[in-house]
C-alpha cells in the first residue's frame, strides 16, 4: 500500500500543486527503497516530466510545479517543525520507537493540518503508538479514518483451495516445536 500512496501524492503534485510532500518511514534501508520508488515513479511518467532542480539523498524539487518531495527516516530530522506539508506519508508507523513517535508526529500533523497526512503500516502487535491510534479511529475517537487493507485480498499471498502446500525444513521444524 505504500506504493499506491506515493502514487496518489505525487499525482497531487503533478495535478494539484504547487505543494511539499514528506515520507517518513522508520529505518534508513526503507527509507532508500521509498525514494527509489520516488525515482521510479518519475522515470515512468508519460510524456514530457517536469524538471528536478534539486536531486540529492534526501529530496527532489521540481521548481516548474513549485513542488518539492523529501524522504526521511524518523529519529534523523524533526519533521515538520516550521513547515508546510500538502501531503505527507508516514510508514510502518507500528515499527516506530516510542521516541521517534513522539517527537515527529507532534510536528507533522502541525504543518500538515492544511493538507493530507497518511499513516500506515503492516501490525507490530497492540499498544503501540499505531495502535492506539486505530483503535481509537475506528471508535471514532479521533480526526484520523481506519482503513484496514488485508493481506489476503492480494492474489500473490493466497492459493486455491485445491493447491498442494510444500513444506520446508524450517516449516516441519516450527510446526513438531508446537
Amino acid at each position: 500500500s505504500t506504493t499506491l500512496w506515493i502514487l496518489d501524492f505525487f499525482a497531487d503534485i503533478l495535478i494539484h500543486g504547487p505543494m511539499d510532500m514528506a515520507i517518513i518511514s522508520h529505518e534508513d534501508e526503507a527509507t532508500a527503497r521509498l525514494l527509489h520508488k520516488i525515482e521510479t515513479v518519475y522515470e515512468n511518467l508519460p510524456g514530457d516530466k517536469p524538471r528536478i532542480k534539486q536531486d540529492s539523498t534526501h529530496s527532489k524539487s521540481f521548481p516548474e510545479l513549485g513542488s518539492s518531495v523529501y524522504v526521511g527516516t524518523a529519529g534523523s530530522r524533526k519533521f515538520g517543525r516550521g513547515d508546510t506539508l500538502g501531503r505527507v506519508l508516514i510508514t510502518e508507523f507500528a515499527h516506530w520507537t516510542v521516541d521517534q513517535a513522539r517527537n515527529i508526529l507532534l510536528g507533522i500533523q502541525e504543518a500538515a493540518k492544511k493538507g493530507k497526512l497518511t499513516i500506515e503500516s503492516t501490525p507490530n502487535g497492540e499498544g503501540n503508538q499505531f495502535h492506539k491510534l486505530y483503535v481509537a479511529a475506528k471508535e471514532g475517537n479521533s480526526l484520523y479514518t481506519p482503513i484496514f487493507i488485508p493481506w489476503y485480498i492480494h492474489e500473490e499471498y493466497t492459493y486455491a483451495p485445491d493447491h498442494p502446500l510444500v513444506s520446508t525444513p524450517m516449516h516441519k521444524r516450527a510446526i513438531l516445536e508446537d
